[in-house]
């Protein structure tokens, strides 16, 4: 029995028509495609329907929205969640065609490998970055979190060798203005899941040190000067990010105050 047609890829989309044609053509061995358009104003939709996936169109709210709305739309027993912007490797598609029929297992977490500038990095906290993406629909539901979203499963989950064949490319950042405008979105998407979180303390001194701790941890922690030049942009966007969160959620708090 072929795996891949128990699967269903589900790619959220919107204005990825840079993107969409080429991971749609990474997935091309998968009988059930499709994308969830959020208000798509490119030519995102009729690219997909053009490589032959069907298109659902859903209002963005969270991304954990869309991914509970998408996990009612499927019929085949696993869901496959894939971003515009990753590729699953061949090996991946390879073994989940012949291991998924027999799988004991409700979920599989598979390490991605992240692209910054053209390069894989190895260090800084981005490898081996396991996403848990692939899931039996019965047993499984979006966690609470609205950004940086998980799937929760009910059943036991594998995680693939990190080393292996088998993992998820993704071009997280071709271009540094385009990702700080993601950062950008999802820390304001963050910011108000964080409000009440008391762990997010947002004196002066709290938010410079957590910022500054983001990058020394990336450097050091996670060996990111290993990765050279790369590491240390990776350390640099991780302090923005955290500077942007730890203001945001100022912001928000002083806002109820007044």
């Amino acid at each position: 029995m072929n795996g891949l047609n128990q699967i269903t890829i589900v790619i959220l989309a919107k204005n990825e028509a840079g993107m969409i044609s080429e991971c749609l053509a990474s997935c091309a061995r998968f009988t059930h495609r499709v994308v969830i358009d959020s208000g798509s104003t490119d030519a995102t939709t009729a690219i997909a329907i053009n490589a032959g996936a069907q298109v659902i169109a859903h209002p963005f709210t969270t991304f954990r929205d869309v991914r509970a709305f998408a996990l009612t739309q499927v019929t085949t027993p696993w869901i496959f969640f894939v971003d515009a912007d990753e590729r699953p490797s061949p090996g991946l598609i390879e073994w989940i065609s012949t291991t998924i029929p027999e799988s004991e297992w409700d979920g599989i977490r598979i390490p991605r490998h992240n692209i910054l500038l053209g390069e894989w990095v190895r260090f800084s906290g981005w490898s081996p970055d396991y996403q848990l993406r692939l899931c039996r629909v019965a047993v499984s539901q979006m966690g609470e979190q609205s950004v940086h979203e998980s799937i929760e499963v009910a059943g036991p989950v594998l995680s693939l060798p990190a080393t292996g064949e088998s993992y998820l490319t993704h071009y997280t950042c071709q271009d540094l203005g385009v990702y700080l405008s993601k950062i950008n979105h999802y820390t304001s998407i963050e910011a108000q899941d964080r409000q009440t979180d008391v762990a997010f303390k947002t004196t002066g001194m709290a938010i410079i040190s957590r910022s500054l701790g983001m990058f020394t941890q990336t450097l050091f922690h996670h060996k990111g000067y290993k990765d050279g030049p790369r590491g240390v942009i990776v350390g640099v966007l991780n302090m923005v990010g955290s500077l942007m969160l730890m203001i945001k959620i100022w912001e928000i708090r002083r806002r109820h105050e007044l």
